[in-house]
Order: C-alpha cells, then sequence, then structure tokens
C-alpha cells in the first residue's frame, strides 16, 4: 500500500476506529448529508466529537465535488 492510500485512509474517529473511507462511503454512497447521519450509519462522531470538524468538512468536499462535476457536465452539453 503507497504513502498517499495510507493517508487518505487514515482513522477519523478515533474512539470508534472509523477510516475516511467508511464516512465517504456513508456520504457517496448512502447519501449522509450530516454529522448526525454519518454517525448513524458508521458510528464515527458518537465519541468524543473531536471529529465533528473532520466530518464536516469531508461532507463539504464531497458536495463541492459532486457540484463541480455537475457544472462540467452541463458546460460540455451546452457545447454540443
Amino acid at each position: 500500500m503507497t504513502a498517499t492510500k495510507v493517508l487518505a485512509n487514515s482513522t477519523i474517529c478515533r474512539c470508534f476506529g472509523v477510516r475516511e473511507s467508511q464516512i465517504r462511503d456513508a456520504v457517496a454512497v448512502y447519501g449522509c448529508e450530516t454529522v448526525k447521519e454519518v454517525s448513524a450509519a458508521t458510528d464515527a462522531g458518537r465519541g468524543c466529537t473531536v471529529c465533528h470538524c473532520k466530518i464536516r468538512q469531508m461532507i463539504a468536499d464531497y458536495q463541492r465535488e459532486r457540484a463541480d462535476a455537475a457544472a462540467t457536465v452541463a458546460d460540455a452539453s451546452e457545447s454540443l
């Protein structure tokens, strides 16, 4: 496993051992849009709550990436 892969799948919630990939899946696959929803799906954030900020950032990053991708598709379809 490369160093990039290890960093990309680091533990986000130390209380419950939830990894970044699990949170990404909760957001991308299961549609979680809040820390509460991610917590219900993965247990992340149910302990000391230190990871809430990182979870919120991951949700925002995903939503921004999705919006950017939609805009790119819209721009491409307009140029046809």
